[in-house]
């Protein structure tokens, strides 16, 4: 048998193969050699040492003593000689002996990567003192570590029974606050959507309870919200997370449009379209509540009046609309009491006057019924200007409309002055018809 030179051997075990070589001469007989195999870039698992710290309301250590409802994190490092490529797992566990038998609460098991352990979830416990123990799995390079019980310790004192709770909503969050000190109390409040931020902010209030509603906008589909609260009391800090048990489902807010009707003026039945009649349309106008109050030509009822529109979604379930009421410069508008209508999916409902009572104005013969919107100019100084100057400047009223629609009410502004035409009264100002085509605000 050739041998192999030495170099050959060096070249072939740095190429990490499993060499077989000879030992002896070239005396040796064949067979009566002696081999051994060389395995290159064998695993090596290296010690690890695991230690931990609690934190809670700006303090840390391994022994904490901290108020009831206070909200308490274990973090975890691992070093060695292979942490920093370390993976496996690390969980989080707090029991109720110094021996760690008696379990209270797991706290968590994370996924470690690339050496970086994630912290516990925060744990708000009862009075008493607890243990925390944190375990790491291990890998083929890092043995297991699992810290001493008793080296991390928390004392939970009866404090004072601050306790925040959350409702939620797709556009909105309300916080509400009990138990506090007498205050002022200041809680930094912060919503979450799918693990992402969409809100921070702080409310203060003084006296024991107090809540806080904050607007949102959550994304149209099913989504996990959270909203996190922490709370300074005097001397007392805490934090608080309050998660929305199966999350919400949101769907697509209605379409609200605003518009004029206006068939007295120059152009018969001049009105934005879709309007009475249309398919899909459910029409709250004129014949509102059994009885048509509304002026009338030639047996037909005749409209000087905004309107507004309410779009139902396709996606999602029927809406009812409970209430709408209009506020434009000094003039309130509410024709429809007891209003009351069910919207199914992707149909109108249409507001617009009901009669010719109750009015805003006063002019004789001008405004002739209850939604008569644009009529508004004339409580406005600049109409007095036009009529020393016979020249019409925007009065600057910004319509806002209120709707109550699935039991929450919502203020919506006509920021475009579709409702009182542009801030102008187009009859009075150009001898114009006053109608005008839908404009979406939502």
């Amino acid at each position: 048998m050739r041998r192999l030179s030495r170099l050959a051997v060096i070249a072939l075990i740095s190429a990490g193969l499993a060499v077989a070589f000879m030992v002896g001469g070239a005396s040796t007989a064949p067979g009566a050699h002696a081999r051994r195999e060389v395995v290159a870039g064998a695993a090596k698992q290296a010690s690890t040492v695991l230690t931990t710290s609690l934190a809670a309301a700006g303090q840390s250590g391994t022994s904490l003593t901290v108020k009831e409802h206070t909200l308490v994190r274990d973090h975890a490092e691992l070093t060695g000689e292979n942490a920093q490529r370390a993976t496996g797992s690390i969980s989080y566990t707090v029991y109720s002996d110094a021996q760690c038998t008696k379990e209270v609460v797991s706290a968590g098991q994370f996924a470690v990567a690339h050496g970086n352990l994630h912290p516990s979830r925060g744990q708000s416990l009862p009075p008493g003192t607890h243990y925390w123990q944190a375990s790491y799995t291990g890998d083929e390079g890092n043995s297991p570590a699992t810290t001493t019980c008793g080296s991390e310790v928390e004392t939970v004192e009866t404090g004072p029974k601050s306790i925040v709770t959350a409702k939620f909503g797709c556009t909105w969050v309300t916080y509400t606050f009990n138990g506090f000190p007498a205050g002022p109390n200041t809680v930094a409040e912060r919503v979450k959507v799918d693990n992402k931020q969409i809100y921070h902010g702080s409310f203060t209030f003084t006296g024991s309870t107090g809540s806080n509603t904050v607007t949102v906008n959550v994304p149209t589909g099913h989504h996990k919200i959270q909203a996190d609260a922490k709370w300074h009391s005097g001397d007392f800090k805490g934090e608080q997370d309050v998660p929305g048990r199966g999350g919400i489902t949101c769907v697509a807010p209605p379409h609200v449009f605003v518009g004029y009707a206006d068939s007295d003026h120059y152009h018969a039945n001049s009105h934005p379209s879709p309007w009475r009649g249309d398919p899909g349309v459910t029409f709250e106008g004129c014949g509102y509540g059994g009885v048509d109050a509304c002026p009338t030509s030639a047996g037909t009822d005749i409209y000087d009046a905004g309107a507004i529109r309410i779009d139902a979604p396709l996606a999602g379930g029927a809406i009812v609309v409970s209430g709408a009421s209009v506020q434009i410069g000094a003039c309130s508008y509410s024709p429809w009491p007891g209003l009351n209508v069910t919207v199914q999916p992707g149909n109108t409902l249409i507001l617009t006057q009901t009669g010719k009572q109750p009015r805003c104005t006063s002019s004789s013969g001008a405004e002739q019924d209850n939604f008569d919107t644009s009529e508004t100019f004339l409580l406005s100084q600049q109409y007095q200007q036009f009529k020393k100057t016979g020249i019409c400047t925007n009065d600057g009223y910004v319509g806002t409309i209120t709707l109550t629609i699935d039991g929450k009410t919502t203020t919506l502004k006509d920021a475009g002055q579709v409702l009182n035409g542009g801030g102008t009264d187009a009859d009075i100002c150009r001898k114009a018809n006053e109608a005008l085509a839908w404009s979406q605000i939502q």
